[in-house]
């Protein structure tokens, strides 16, 4: 893993009225794969990678607030003050959720406008259609390409991640939003949610069994994923996109995401043409065999 975390994944040539930069967080797996394909969005975008992710399932994280404790942390690395978008696929738009609630209790010099939810999946819905199976194997997703050794490491963390997610303990906010959103007017008052939008994946995972359903989907019959849940406006924009819940970054799909996200981060400045990287407009065989920061190594 590289020594660099947030991995800086865009630039924009420095000014004078920078846009909030985005801070991606992690999937399940605690890598970085896919936001290294997602085009160019006019701004500064780091990705946080998981810091334990060699570690084992007893060296690893505790909970979701452990989590989002450390990733302030990582976040303040690059930038102690001002405005910021938080995002993530998955497991990290959970994550995304609690550091945004944290910072806005707490205080700490940085607020969240916007909260980007990549078909994260509520993971505490309480409807008896919504509950979840025992997770099996062949529920993970594909890892063509990768040794053994890395695979195990992948499903310590998928499987870390199900378990902290299963047993995460959301936090409160208020509404109406009024006031500066993500802040607390005092700290024994709920604090106001930054700006949430949700990307949603339109199709299920295929499964061998017809009768069987992805985990990833036991809400999808919900029109927020189950976030309606947690606390009904949290999310305020829910945005449809090709693809299922692991294909949304394929190639076929890819070009949508990058769309989405420029739809749903303000555009304060979009007056900078972005440093792009060049694995950015490399194909997948080549970011493969050549990976930046933050990807893991096939063989």
């Amino acid at each position: 893993m590289p020594a660099a975390n947030p991995v800086l994944i865009q630039d924009i040539p420095r000014s004078r009225n920078e846009p909030p930069p985005v801070f991606l967080i992690h999937d399940a797996s605690g890598l970085l794969t896919s936001y290294f394909k997602v085009g160019t969005l006019g701004r500064k975008v780091y990705g946080i990678w998981d810091p334990k992710f060699d570690a084992d399932g007893i060296g690893g994280w505790q909970s979701v607030k452990e989590i989002a404790e450390a990733y302030i942390r990582l976040i303040k690395r690059v930038m102690l003050r001002g405005e910021i978008v938080l995002g993530g696929w998955s497991f990290g738009g959970v994550l995304a959720v609690h550091i945004a609630h944290m910072l806005a209790t707490s205080g700490r010099g940085l607020r969240v406008s916007r909260i980007i939810l990549i078909d994260s999946v509520y993971p505490r819905c309480p409807r008896p259609e919504a509950q979840k199976e025992p997770a099996k194997l062949h529920h993970a997703p594909a890892l063509p390409g990768i040794n053994q050794e890395t695979r195990d490491k992948l499903m310590t963390a998928l499987m870390r991640a199900t378990c902290l997610s299963d047993q995460w303990d959301p936090p409160s906010w208020a509404l109406p939003r009024t006031g500066v959103l993500g802040t607390a007017r005092s700290r024994d008052v709920d604090p106001t949610p930054p700006h949430a939008v949700l990307i949603r994946a339109k199709d299920l995972v295929p499964m061998a069994d017809p009768a069987e359903k992805c985990p990833l989907d036991r809400t999808r019959f919900l029109p927020q994923l189950g976030w309606e849940d947690m606390l009904e406006g949290f999310v305020e924009q829910v945005i449809e996109t090709s693809g299922n819940h692991y294909s949304v970054f394929d190639p076929e799909h890819r070009q949508d995401i990058p769309q989405h996200l420029v739809e749903l981060i303000p555009a304060t400045i979009r007056c900078c043409e972005p440093m792009v990287r060049d694995w950015q407009h490399q194909p997948d065989e080549h970011i493969s065999a050549n990976p930046p920061p933050g990807l893991y190594a096939v063989t």
